[in-house]
Parts: C-alpha cells; sequence; structure tokens
C-alpha cells in the first residue's frame, strides 16, 4: 500500500531520488520533558516520538492507518555479537491512530513495537515477497516513509555515545553536494540534553519545500504540547484532539475567518410571507409563465389561498402536516405548493413520472394523509386510503365558502411559524429506499436571501424552472423569482429549451443537461447567468458556456439537500484553465474540513466536508438513528458568534481548500479509489479524456470486475453521428473487433498516455450512444451497461 499524504506533484512514474532538507530544533527542556512522558508510559523516547510524527501524519493525510519504516541492528542472536559487519534490517511499524485517549494511544504504540522488535530478525526482503505486494519503480514498497533517531538511550546518560572523539583530531560534518531521497520522506530525529533536533529528506518530485516546512511546525508543535502536559493531565484521560497541531492562527483562520459569512434575513418570515409581501408591493406584475399562460403576483396569490383555505378549512392542516403533491407541471403545481405553504403545511414532492413503487414508498414513509394531484393522475399515485384534491377538477367547487376565500391565511392563527417544516424531500438512500430531508422556512429563507443579494436583478429577471419538484434545485428556482418580484418561467424540462424558444435570463440545472443544450445551441442571447449544480463541474463546460455564448457568468454551485438546495458558490467570468472549485460557502453557513477524529484538517489537506450554519436541515424524516449518525454536535460551536451552529452535517465528500481560499471538490470519501496502491481522483482522468477530439462526455468508474480487483472502466459518447449498437460497445486493450470505435479508442488511449501514468489509464473503455438519466439530470449509474 502507498501512504495518503497529499502529494504537491503528481507522482512520476520512475522514482527520480532527488532530495531536499528542512530542518526544525526544540529547547533541552522540551527534550528533557519528553523523556519523562516516555518513562511514565513505559516507553522508550523512539516510541514516543514515532506515535507524534504517527498522528501528525494522520492528520495530513486523513487516514488513521499509517506505515513508517525504521532501521534496527538486526543482532539479536548471541553468534552474531562479536561479528564485523552490516546486519542492519529494516523494520515496518503500523500504527492505528484512531484512538480518543492519549494513554489508550500511547499502550497500543508499546504494543505494536514490541511485537515488532520481537520479529526483527524477518528479512524484510522475505516479508514483501510473502505479502505478494505488486512493485513499482515509483516508490518503496510496504512503506514510503522512514524514521530514524538516537535517543534510545536515554538524555545525560553514556555521552560518550553522543559524539566521536578521537586524540589529536578535530571532526566536523560534511554537507553532501547532493541531497539523495530514498523515500517520499525520511525523518530522522536526535534528542539530547542540547533539544530536539528534526531533519527531513524528502522527494522533491513530489513535495515542495512550504508543505515539509509545514508537516515540521506540526510535528514541533504536537511535541512541545506533550511537553507541557502537567502530572494531572497525564495521569488523567486526556482526548488526543485537544492537543495542540495547528497554530492558534491556523486554526482561527480555519474555524472564523473563512466562515465569517453573517448577513442580515428576517429569520422569522415563512417562505410564503414573502411571496405575499411581494404581492402586495408588484400585483400586477408577471410572476409566473407556463407554455403560453401567466399569472400575475396577486392572482397567483389569490389562486394559492383558496386551496390555503381549503386545506384548512376542509382537512384541518396545522403547522408540519405533510401534504403530498403529484401534479404534472403546470401552473396548478406551483398553486398547490403555495397554497401547501400558506395553510401551514409541509409539502412532498411527488413527481408523476417516478416508478409508482417509488411513490407509494415515498406516501407511505411520509405518513401522508392527502394529496394534491391532477384527475389524470388518480390511477398513478395509488392513493389507498389517502385523500385526493385534484387541483384541476370541481373538488375545489364544491365548497365556496372555502375556495372563495383569497385573503392572506394568517400564519398566528395557524401557530405556524419559521422553524416548522416547509418540505420534505425524498434523495436516495445507501439503504436502496430514498430517505426524507426535512427542511424548516428559515433554511429555505436563509438560501433565498442570499441568492437576492448575490444575483443582479438583470440576472434573476426571469428564471427558467426546469427542475423536477423532486430535487431540490427547484426550491431555488421557484422561490428565487417569486419571493422577490421576479418572474419565474415554468417549463416541463432544460431540453424544451431545444424544442421552444424561450427567453430566460437564469438558467440553473446540471452540467449534463447544459451539455445538450449547448450542442444544440439552444441557450438563447437573453441568458446572462447559468448556474449548475448536481453533479461535478468540468473545465470544457465553463469554458464552452463564456466562450460560445452570450451568457458572461457561470456559478458552480454545490450542495446536499440536508443543508438546503446550495452550501457553497464559485463564480467564473472568463476560461480557466484548471478543474473548476466549489468555491466558498454562502451567507450564513460555515464550512469545516475534517478528519476522521473531527480534528481541523491543516489548510490544503483533504478532509470530510462538514457544514453549518442557517441551512442545515432538521434532519431525516421518521429516521432517529440516521439523523444523529449524519447530524452530529459541532465540536466547534461557539455561542458567541450568532453564526455558528450546534449542529454539523456531516456531507461524506472529501474537499480541501486550495490557496486561494476556495475549496475543491475531490470525490465522495465511500467512492474514493484506489489502483495497484495509488490513490486516484477519477475527475482528473475524466478531464484529460474530456479534453480529446470527438470526446462528447465521459464518465469513469471504478469497478471491481475479478474479485479483489478494482479496474478503471471509462464510459464515453462520441461526438460522432455514428454510434455502436449497444451490443458491439465493449472494447479491450486488445479487441478491435469494432473498426470505427476500435480506432477511436487506439488514439484516446494514446493521448492520454501522454498525460497520465499507466496506472491512471483506465483499462476499459464502454461507447455510450447516449447517457441513461434520472429525472433530476443526473446520470443513471445503474443504468449503465456492464463492461
Amino acid at each position: 500500500s502507498i501512504h495518503s499524504l497529499i502529494l504537491d506533484e503528481p507522482r512520476p512514474e520512475e522514482k527520480q531520488y532527488a532530495g531536499a532538507r528542512v530542518s526544525g530544533q526544540l529547547s533541552g527542556d522540551i527534550a528533557c520533558s519528553l523523556q519523562h512522558i516516555a518513562k511514565a508510559h513505559q516507553l522508550t523516547p523512539f516510541m514516543l516520538l514515532h506515535a507524534a510524527l504517527a498522528l501528525v501524519l494522520a492528520r495530513h493525510s486523513n487516514s488513521h492507518d499509517i506505515v513508517i519504516g525504521t532501521p534496527v541492528a538486526n543482532r539479536l542472536q548471541a553468534e552474531l555479537e562479536p561479528l564485523i559487519g552490516f546486519f542492519v534490517n529494516t523494520l515496518v511499524l503500523r500504527l492505528d491512530t484512531n484512538h480518543q485517549d492519549l494513554s489508550d494511544y500511547l499502550a497500543h504504540v508499546r504494543e505494536v513495537h514490541l511485537d515488532a522488535q520481537s520479529n526483527q530478525d524477518v528479512p524484510f526482503e522475505r516479508l514483501v515477497e510473502k505479502l505478494n505486494i505488486s512493485r513499482s519503480s515509483a516508490y518503496t514498497p510496504v512503506f514510503q516513509i522512514m524514521l530514524t533517531t538516537d535517543t534510545d538511550y536515554g538524555l545525560g546518560e553514556n555521552k560518550e555515545r553522543q559524539q566521536l572523539t578521537l586524540p589529536g583530531v578535530t571532526l566536523s560534518p560534511l554537507p553532501a553536494e547532493h541531497i539523495t531521497a530514498k523515500f517520499d520522506l525520511d525523518i530522522r530525529i536526535s534528542l539530547n540534553e542540547n533539544g530536539v533536533n528534526l531533519e527531513w529528506v524528502f522527494d522533491k518530485a513530489i513535495f515542495n519545500e512550504a508543505h515539509i516546512i509545514q508537516f515540521n511546525d506540526h510535528l514541533s508543535r504536537l511535541l512541545t504540547g506533550l511537553a507541557t502536559l502537567n502530572e494531572k493531565e497525564l495521569s488523567g484521560p486526556l482526548q488526543i484532539r485537544n492537543l495542540p497541531v495547528l497554530s492558534v492562527q491556523e486554526t482561527n483562520y480555519l474555524i472564523r475567518e473563512i466562515n465569517d459569512t453573517e448577513q442580515y434575513f428576517p429569520e422569522d418570515k415563512c417562505i410564503h410571507e414573502l411571496f405575499e409581501a411581494q404581492a402586495l408591493v408588484t400585483p400586477n406584475n408577471i410572476a409566473l409563465v407556463f407554455e403560453g399562460e401567466q399569472l400575475t403576483y396577486q392572482a397567483l396569490n389569490q389562486k394559492a389561498n383558496r386551496v390555503a383555505n381549503y386545506l384548512v378549512e376542509q382537512h384541518h392542516i396545522i403547522p408540519d402536516t405533510l401534504v403530498g403533491i403529484c401534479v404534472e407541471r403546470s401552473l396548478d403545481m406551483v398553486v398547490g405548493i403555495l397554497g401547501i405553504l400558506k395553510s401551514g403545511g409541509a409539502y412532498v414532492p411527488l413527481d408523476p413520472s417516478y416508478p409508482e413503487a417509488r411513490l407509494n414508498y415515498i406516501l407511505s414513509d411520509a405518513d401522508v394523509s392527502l394529496v394534491l394531484t391532477q384527475e389524470s393522475l388518480l390511477a398513478k399515485v395509488g392513493l389507498g386510503e389517502r385523500q385526493a384534491v385534484c387541483l384541476d377538477g370541481e373538488l375545489l367547487e364544491h365548497d365556496p365558502s372555502a375556495t372563495d376565500q383569497t385573503d392572506n391565511v394568517k400564519k398566528e392563527a395557524l401557530g405556524l411559524n419559521s422553524s416548522h417544516l416547509a418540505y420534505v424531500i425524498y434523495t436516495s438512500g445507501s439503504t436502496g429506499q430514498p430517505k426524507g430531508v426535512a427542511i424548516r422556512h428559515s433554511n429555505t429563507n436563509a438560501m433565498l436571501h442570499w441568492a437576492n443579494s448575490t444575483f443582479a436583478p438583470d440576472e434573476l429577471s426571469k428564471v427558467l424552472a426546469s427542475t423536477s419538484l423532486n430535487f431540490d434545485l427547484s426550491v431555488f428556482e421557484l422561490f428565487v423569482p417569486l419571493c422577490f418580484g421576479y418572474q419565474c418561467i415554468l417549463v416541463k424540462d432544460a431540453f424544451t429549451l431545444i424544442e421552444q424558444r424561450i427567453e430566460p435570463s437564469l438558467i440553473n440545472t446540471v452540467p449534463s443537461a447544459i451539455k445538450v443544450l449547448l450542442e444544440n445551441k439552444s441557450i438563447s442571447d437573453s441568458v446572462k447567468l447559468i448556474n449548475l449544480a448536481g453533479e461535478p463541474l468540468s473545465t470544457e463546460i465553463v469554458n464552452e458556456i463564456l466562450n460560445n455564448t452570450d451568457c458572461t457568468k457561470v456559478y458552480n454551485l454545490y450542495g446536499p439537500s440536508e443543508d438546503t438546495t446550495y452550501s457553497t458558490s464559485m463564480a467564473f467570468t472568463s476560461a480557466i484553465n484548471n478543474k473548476p472549485g466549489i468555491g466558498r460557502v454562502i451567507a450564513n453557513s460555515q464550512a469545516f474540513v475534517l478528519t476522521q477524529g473531527l480534528e481541523l484538517a491543516p489548510f490544503g489537506v483533504a478532509g470530510e466536508l462538514y457544514l453549518s450554519g442557517a441551512g442545515v436541515a432538521k434532519g431525516y424524516l421518521n429516521k432517529p438513528e440516521l439523523t444523529a449518525e449524519r447530524f452530529i454536535d459541532n465540536p466547534y460551536y461557539d455561542e458567541a458568534n450568532h453564526n455558528s451552529s450546534k449542529s454539523l452535517y456531516k456531507t461524506g465528500d472529501l474537499v480541501r481548500y486550495l490557496p486561494d481560499g476556495n475549496l475543491e471538490y475531490i470525490n465522495r470519501i465511500d467512492d474514493q479509489v484506489k489502483i495497484r496502491g495509488f490513490r486516484i481522483e477519477l475527475g482528473e482522468i475524466e478531464s484529460h479524456i474530456n479534453k480529446q477530439a470527438e470526446v462528447d462526455s465521459v464518465l469513469v468508474l471504478a469497478k471491481e470486475l475479478m474479485v479483489g480487483e478494482k479496474q478503471l472502466v471509462a464510459y464515453v459518447k462520441r461526438t460522432a453521428v455514428i454510434q455502436t449498437t449497444p451490443t458491439a460497445n465493449e472494447v479491450k486493450e486488445e479487441d478491435s473487433t469494432v473498426l470505427t470505435d476500435g480506432a477511436f479508442i487506439t488514439s484516446l488511449k494514446e493521448a492520454i498516455a501522454n498525460d497520465l501514468p499507466n496506472y491512471m489509464v483506465p483499462s476499459l473503455f464502454v461507447i455510450v450512444p447516449e447517457w441513461p438519466l434520472m429525472p433530476n439530470g443526473k446520470i443513471n449509474r445503474s443504468g449503465l451497461p456492464e463492461p
């Protein structure tokens, strides 16, 4: 295996051996204190230094499995003692840093060392052979980090061992003209009465000096922190996460400075109140347009009030009542949503295009007893004992006393406030069944006000609403324009722009959908801003929009449903060369990049993204265990900071900060890929393939085609008119049965092999005529053919 430290440069296929050195020093007092701590825990100084180094490496690699090597004398056998010769062997030490308590961790370190020492006579070469590890010319097998020290004899003892003296001879070290790096990192620590000397020899081909200085600073700070522990702390339980690694300045930046996003918004307002206030200001302005029909703000408000009053009086809707809405895209769909919100209920989207089994699961899981629908969909929904209200039928007409009421329903009379639920949206679940994310009015309110303050009036003037209600991009598309006086242009889906001439000012969709619109030249000259979310965004799409359309701004928006649609944003106004970042957190939100132990990852180091702030959802509906697992107590909660919240949402996404302070999305943590020991970012491979001629789009997956062995599979959609049939879409390295695609894939492999190391070149390519898409526009991975 290979360590998980972030590299500053791609690892060459052949190790270069060119090294450089960084040094550091700590005081003699610290050295003495470390010796005392080691004795208190029955450790040698080397064990303590190793323990500290492993904690720093774990923090920098987001891994608790830390493997290093160290040389041993290998003279345990009595018959070797009188012999002159070099019997040194390499000992491999594997630590698990996933311990909460310092004493427990140090006991684990001691046990690992003692076990290793008892087996030190096993030759390292035999160990490699027995482990059957694949060899590489790029790095050393088993371990790539070496630690050596001369501290086993203690301080003030055997001083003659500390230096070599010869009568009448003056000795001084002669530094080597060239530094050789046999390993990625070779750390040499000397501990004596003068202090602690640290020397880092590193491979210049993969690390830069600033990165190693950061390593040294963090190890020095941790050793200093250990040395200053008092007797009570040493004897009692001490949380490892409380030991200092980052500086005060680093910690303050990662917790406060980069998360200083507080912005006023009326926290007590419900979503529909924002719309109602706008209807008073611009009653005659066009609010909603759909296929030649339109409603003014006043007309839309009155229709929604009829629905709301009916729901309150006839169905006794109260705050947090879940009401399903299964309606084809139409003016009635928006009327129904607003009516549910105005009644105090929370809407549960039920996309009519979803399979009946999925709709029935959502209805059952949410325990929905009332559904707003249409007569044509009654058979589709399968209501059973549930009641249906058809928005396009006569069901609302049988009680004029209820339906003729067009005044706003006072939320005070309903007992409604902004902490009540606005909607429950079902997202894919790891168990195979969707899970309902419960969003409050206040959550959405915060996102809406961020959008209104971020985007210009001319950009928001006509917002395209093309996304299924079951995908939370729809929340932005519907409520941002309607709550702030702009026009919402409702369409069946984004591909309507191909069939009809529609002139929105803002398109909000997923990258795969915008790709199709670009191919068909269906982005109107009226579009000033394109928001892309829901999928990783490629450099090529950003550049194609900015270079080949009249749109002048592209936003990359990232956010899980659990943090109310959007969490981070990054704008692009000119062509870019690098992979688009996901930017910084939006107003009233916070982002923390944390290790597996919930410690702050050093700036630039990969870690899991945790989100906090006004957008964090209430949790998962009827799933308290899952809610407790994913919505955790915020260890960095600051009561004095209004922008700080008690809850953190665990995204499961691996990210890191770029030098400019923007976040880079790497991949899903549960989808991390290692091929032949190399950690691989699939997005990097996709980016290189996307740059090649005749490539429309690509998706790279790691599939376990043989037991215990993953292979990279590239699914490619070609721009060529002629496509292969689905029965002939597999081309292996030695397969050229389909000449057209065979020649294309051969040239594709040759091209990316010039930019990527061999282990990153997919071994299998599958040509797809079209991408199988889910209703939200994302690629349906389960619908892809097996290679």
